[in-house]
């Protein structure tokens, strides 16, 4: 419960920060987004959008059973874009390619999982409100580790995030 209370401290407090806010949440799903994420990590989930056709994106958090510090960094690209029937919601599909790092447990088997630095390719499907300051995203990341030795795995999160940028005249 103190992770998510942080966590939205930090989303109002980011919102409040940024130039060329209004009191409102209207606007687009862009400029730098701050949110939550759940999966792997789950934790503090962040995002610059400098357009609709691309982004770089980062979570960080905690990891497994264990609770192992666990960090993503992608950059995303929009190839695929869907409406509902009155077009108040938007649906991009993402693809991207970033680098993952988790920590290890000393007392632990070494994997994927639990430690080192690798490569991994989101794919994911974002959802908001068109001209609303929020969006939720769900994503599928294999992901091959190097260090200690190649393995492979898989990181999936489902996040909401909370965006300041500035507003479409």
């Amino acid at each position: 419960m103190t992770l998510w209370t942080l966590l939205l401290a930090t989303a109002t407090w980011a919102q409040s920060r940024l130039p060329n806010q209004t009191d409102s949440m209207e606007g687009p799903a862009r400029g730098v987004g701050v949110g939550a994420v759940v999966g792997t990590p789950h934790g503090l989930s962040v995002a610059w959008r400098p357009s609709n056709a691309h982004a770089v994106q980062g979570a960080a958090g905690w990891s497994g059973q264990q609770g192992r510090f666990a960090l993503n960094v992608d950059y995303v690209r929009t190839v695929w874009v869907f409406f509902n029937a009155d077009q108040s919601w938007v649906l991009p599909v993402y693809v991207g390619a970033g680098g993952r790092f988790r920590t290890m447990e000393a007392d632990t088997d070494r994997s994927a999982d639990q430690s080192g630095f690798g490569v991994r390719a989101p794919i994911g499907l974002r959802a908001f409100p068109e001209d609303v300051r929020l969006d939720l995203f769900v994503e599928v990341a294999p992901a091959l580790a190097f260090v200690p030795e190649p393995a492979f795995a898989i990181d999936f999160g489902i996040g909401v995030r909370l965006w300041a940028g500035e507003v479409d005249d």
